[in-house]
């Protein structure tokens, strides 16, 4: 099967991305379940060259590309595909990992979408990228970028982050600035981690956003920022009240609402201090004034 290379790529609307796991490694499947995952596994319909020199599976799919074009582009791929064959095998060329579908290189931690909007990166025209950039499609450029960095393809990366930077603030919102923030953490670049941040932030405080999905995207997120963006919903969505929360029906867990009950008393108990803390500091005052009035009425 050949690839005619002339598709968009795939877009997925304002279903949040995943961004691709952080591992590394590779697997061989063992010699009793290789046939059976070859007859599982099926090749890609647009990134398998019958001229290509090296089968990497993701998932169940199989694509067959250019050796040297992951090698030019990625530092890590130069360092896999570089590496001298094993000594143990005594025909290395014809089960080496790559050779064929049989015997693929397998990668893990990304999906097939995932590997895929990496591989038209790599193999698009000028004019394809070029209508990338007038799309604005984020969820695209995220999943570029993302899997790019996992790998090391330095240069896509900074392309589609800097792109990324350039139509973020021209588009509408959208959920997939959670994920966005995600990468902009784990890739540190603070530029586009702040300016996320900011408008999320925004997003919370005038409620154009849905408090109950931030709150469980953001619970259990060990950075600071997410730290920070959890308490600010928290906060907002306990003073909208009881009320706000059984609109919303159950879309938080039950731990997550017996939290927001406990909170919302003892933000009611804060405000009755705080209430009774205004009334007794007005209260001086107002019998001083009484007062006065008293001994200016008394003067002759």
């Amino acid at each position: 099967m050949t690839n005619n290379n002339s598709s968009q790529p795939a877009t997925s609307g304002d279903t949040t991305v995943e961004l691709p796991s952080a591992n590394n490694s590779l697997a061989t499947p063992s010699s009793e379940s290789m046939d059976l995952v070859a007859r599982q596994n099926t090749q890609d319909p647009e990134y398998y060259f019958e001229d290509g020199s090296i089968v990497i599976l993701v998932e169940t799919t199989l694509f067959r590309v250019h050796r040297s074009i992951l090698i030019r582009g990625s530092s890590l791929f130069e360092t896999m595909l570089t590496l001298p064959p094993s000594t143990g095998n005594t025909h290395p060329g014809d089960n080496a990992e790559g050779s064929s579908d049989d015997h693929p290189l397998t990668l893990h931690g990304e999906t097939a979408t995932q590997f895929r909007a990496l591989l038209w990166s790599l193999y698009a025209s000028p004019h394809e990228t070029a209508a990338l950039h007038n799309s604005r499609d984020i969820a695209q450029l995220l999943c570029i970028a993302s899997v790019a960095h996992k790998y090391n393809f330095e240069g896509i990366e900074s392309w589609s982050a800097d792109l990324m930077v350039e139509i973020y603030n021209n588009i509408p919102f959208t959920y997939q600035f959670l994920p966005l923030l995600d990468y902009a953490i784990l890739s540190d670049k603070a530029r586009l981690r702040e300016s996320v941040l900011g408008r999320l932030r925004r997003s919370v405080s005038s409620r154009s956003i849905s408090l109950t999905r931030l709150i469980l995207y953001a619970d259990g997120k060990d950075h600071q920022a997410w730290k920070d963006l959890l308490g600010l919903s928290l906060y907002r969505y306990v003073i909208r009240g009881p009320r706000s929360w059984v609109a919303d029906g159950t879309s938080l867990p039950k731990d997550k609402r017996t939290m927001l009950y406990v909170a919302f008393g003892k933000l009611l108990d804060i405000r009755m201090v705080e209430s009774h803390g205004r009334i007794r500091a007005r209260m001086p005052r107002a019998v001083g004034l009484s007062f006065k009035s008293s001994l200016s009425a008394r003067r002759p």
